[in-house]
């Protein structure tokens, strides 16, 4: 089973520093000792992570509030992988997709300070020889 060093450690491999076999030594320490208060867990693509992981694992017992019971954690996933989830967890936000119009608005109101012949020229890109990036603007977060 992973501990909290072994977490730590994995998330600090690449601090090239002289102190950095200290390094996860020291935070786990210090995590532990206040049961995870002020700590922030970042989960990006949780439905990604083997099943095990997300089952049996540090990673779970954090969630349910089993081990540092004081954290906080942000957690990504896709809304269907996320929705075990949603008795764990007190605030939950979903990023809900554009509607086509709203692309075009968000297109405009982007280029309005510099050119309007850009949104022009990309909206016209978009509508016409490029169908496959246009469907990833549907997506806030990748427009």
């Amino acid at each position: 089973t992973l501990s909290v060093e072994d977490l730590v450690r994995s998330c600090t491999s690449d601090v090239g520093t002289s102190l950095h076999k200290e390094i996860p030594s020291l935070l786990s320490q210090f995590i532990s000792s206040n049961g995870g208060e002020g700590t922030l867990f970042i989960m990006d693509g949780y439905d990604e992570f083997p099943e095990e992981l997300q089952k049996n694992s540090l990673v779970a017992d954090i969630i349910n509030g089993k081990t540092l019971p004081q954290s906080s954690f942000i957690i990504t996933s896709r809304p269907r992988a996320s929705a075990p989830l949603h008795d764990k967890i007190e605030r939950r936000i979903e990023v809900s997709g554009f509607e086509e119009e709203e692309i075009e608005q968000f297109i405009r109101k982007y280029y309005r300070e510099s050119s309007s012949s850009l949104a022009d020229a990309l909206l016209a890109r978009l509508n016409s020889t490029l169908p496959q990036i246009k469907a990833m603007c549907f997506i806030p977060l990748i427009l």
